[in-house]
């Protein structure tokens, strides 16, 4: 590990070492301070990196290839290590990558130089970013928001560079829809911009888009409000088919796991579902300007597609959490209905669901349900609703 850190101060080389070691701390916050310290400390490097060119005295004092085998060296995971420690290992390692991801050190390096045709450091943090979402279930989410972090800016032309080097990756991908996890929708979803044809053509967890239509652009993900909707009314329109949505029953259903949390996936898929989604609670906040209230209402055939082949059919007769899943989505997409398709949602499973809630105190969805009601009393008084697209 010294021979890495061969370029920096003693000072510097200590701190890597400490921010590295403290990444597996799991008192309180520490893990998320150490990673936030950690990325902006990396970055410093990123930009050195960056200016090498211009400055060529200036050189970054740490590598991506250093840090990698940094994180091996402090976090190494033992088999005599109690299963907490593994965790709290495992789980450094992930924040560690992702603030390695954040930092742009990997991109900003020149191996990274899509001209010299090697994208082999981005390749090997995305393989081992792969490995650990495989590894443990804990780890999915984390390792899936890691691997946007570092894909999302490539082009097209630089990720089909990665997945020819990582082929875990490439790989993972192309898992079927029936053995895909939520993180892998989300993170299919949030690279669909930037992946290359071949590869979104052996994509089943994407639907085929019809000739002439193309995938919503990464701005899109980060504010839907600021794309067009047109553009992204083909990719939509092809995700809320019948055909799709029954595919993607298997993966919806494990988003269920995350409760009472709503999954990440949930957040690309409503923002697909309704134009310019927002949640109700941002809203709410936002009272001052009558077009911030206004909201335009989805395509009532889109969620009457998620609802029966979803909701009605599946998650309201299985568990508790799957229960609980579809009423957060009953208080979500209420606000958001126009009166005359607001009997899409509440259909005749879902009544009868809010109904057995709401008769017994001691039901695990008696507090959800009154909230589902207190939504719909809510909207019934002051809707946020326009039939029409204002603009």
């Amino acid at each position: 590990m010294e021979h890495c850190l061969d370029c920096c101060s003693p000072l510097m080389a200590y701190g890597l070492k400490r921010l590295a070691r403290g990444l597996a701390s799991s008192r309180q916050g520490a893990r998320q301070g150490f990673a936030a310290a950690f990325a902006a400390t990396l970055g410093h490097s990123a930009a050195a990196a960056t200016e090498q060119s211009s400055a060529p005295l200036k050189q970054p004092f740490v590598s991506a290839a250093g840090v990698l085998a940094l994180l091996e060296a402090c976090l190494e995971v033992t088999g005599s290590m109690s299963g907490a420690d593994q965790r709290d290992a495992l789980l450094g390692r992930v924040f560690g990558l992702a603030g390695l991801a954040r930092s742009g050190l990997v991109t900003a390096c020149p191996a990274a130089d899509v001209s010299s045709g090697s994208m082999r450091g981005v390749a090997v943090v995305s393989s081992q970013l792969v490995g650990l979402l495989q590894r443990k279930s804990f780890l999915r989410e984390s390792a899936a928001a890691a691997l946007v972090e570092l894909l999302q800016d490539l082009s097209t032309q630089q990720m089909e560079q990665v997945l020819s080097q990582a082929p875990q990756l490439s790989s993972l991908i192309q898992t079927s829809p029936a053995a895909a996890t939520p993180e892998l929708l989300f993170l299919v979803l949030r690279l669909w911009h930037n992946l290359p044809r071949q590869h979104l053509q052996r994509c089943q967890l994407l639907p085929q888009l019809p000739p002439g239509a193309y995938p919503p652009p990464q701005q899109f993900w980060l504010q839907p409000s600021a794309v067009d909707r047109s553009a992204v009314a083909p990719a939509a329109a092809a995700v809320f088919s019948a055909k799709h949505v029954q595919e993607l029953v298997p993966c919806l259903l494990a988003t269920s796991a995350s409760n009472p949390r709503l999954h990440p996936a949930w957040g690309c898929l409503l923002a697909l579902l309704v134009p310019g989604f927002v949640p109700v609670k941002l809203a709410e906040e936002q009272q001052d300007s009558r077009a911030q209230q206004r909201r335009t209402a989805p395509d009532s055939q889109h969620v009457s597609n998620l609802w029966h082949h979803f909701i009605d059919s599946v998650c309201l007769s299985s568990s508790h959490e799957r229960k609980a899943l579809a009423l957060q989505l009953l208080q979500l997409l209420l606000p958001v209905m126009t009166p005359e398709t607001v009997a899409v949602l509440l259909s005749k499973p879902v009544l009868g669901c809010l109904g057995t809630a709401l008769r017994n105190q001691d039901s695990y969805l008696h507090a959800t349900g009154k909230k589902c009601m207190d939504r719909l009393n809510t909207c019934v008084e002051h809707s946020l609703l326009t039939k029409d697209n204002p603009a």
